[in-house]
């Protein structure tokens, strides 16, 4: 496990930015303790990432969800993409993804989807954060049989602090 933050002065202001590398195989990792101090107090979140096909990956969408304090008026927006190429059909993730729009709006959420066949990386955008995430939520091995802990997947996390100049364009809807 390696955590790297830095600063570095702008012209204009400073430029925060933290790194963590997570091992393959490695255990007590959690969406709270990745995303917990990012994501608690957020209005607006804007979800990308490419994969969105099958129920555990929207599911993962759920958890990393209930993170948000007060889910009363936060916005959540997830842009995704599709290949019709897919052995599953775009009408069943549909499914999945407005199943999931109805158990947010229970909890206070707006929710918003959409498809753009363009992306490729995946990342997490706050009011305040960009957060990069190397293997987007699916990052957890499947649990095995009786094990209490997920085993993490290799990958990088970058959380980069938004500029005020940036963060009006970041957060509004596409």
């Amino acid at each position: 496990m390696i955590d790297r933050s830095l600063s570095k002065p702008s012209s204009s202001s400073i430029v925060e930015c933290k790194v963590i590398r997570i091992n393959d195989g490695e255990v007590g990792r959690s969406y709270r303790s990745l995303f917990g101090d990012y994501l608690a107090g957020a209005q607006s979140i804007r979800i990308t990432d490419p994969y969105m096909r099958r129920g555990y990956q929207v599911r993962n969408v759920e958890e990393l969800l209930q993170i948000v304090r007060e889910p009363k008026g936060c916005h959540v927006e997830l842009v995704t993409s599709f290949d019709r190429k897919e052995p599953w059909s775009l009408s069943e993730v549909r499914d999945y993804l407005d199943a999931l729009r109805c158990q947010l709006v229970r909890r206070g959420f707006t929710f918003s989807y959409g498809f753009d066949e363009r992306i490729h990386d995946r990342e997490l955008i706050t009011e305040e954060w960009r957060i990069g995430l190397g293997r987007g939520l699916d990052m957890f091995y499947p649990p095995a049989p009786g094990q209490m802990t997920r085993r993490s997947k290799a990958c990088n996390i970058y959380y980069v602090r938004v500029q005020e100049s940036e963060r009006r364009r970041l957060v509004t809807p596409i």
